[in-house]
């Protein structure tokens, strides 16, 4: 499924196979976030964990689609937890009285 190529680029993840459930693990080493990867009819499902219980987040046709949406998921993510902790956009948001977005 997933070629030593594949593996070294993308290294800001954890890659397991789950030799019990039949899935791919995947951690995502910037924000610990824990995901899977099934296979199911041809298709891979992109299952994301949400306290207790695993949710879909979309359907991909290869594996790799799958770690650049989760990819894409941490950069949003990191993007969102910067602007909250930059004091620049907490002095916008006081002055304005309305959350910034970009």
């Amino acid at each position: 499924m997933f070629t030593g190529k594949s593996i070294t680029k993308m290294s800001d993840y954890m890659i397991m196979y789950d030799e019990k459930n039949k899935c791919h693990k995947v951690i995502s080493k910037r924000l610990h976030q824990c995901w899977k990867i099934v296979e199911a009819e041809g298709v891979y499902r992109l299952l994301h964990k949400e306290k207790e219980d695993f949710v879909t987040r979309g359907s991909f046709g290869t594996p790799l689609e799958c770690v650049m949406e989760i990819s894409a998921y941490d950069d949003k993510a990191l993007k969102k937890i910067r602007r909250e902790n930059n004091s620049f956009y907490k002095f916008i948001q006081q002055v304005f009285k309305k959350p910034v977005t970009i």
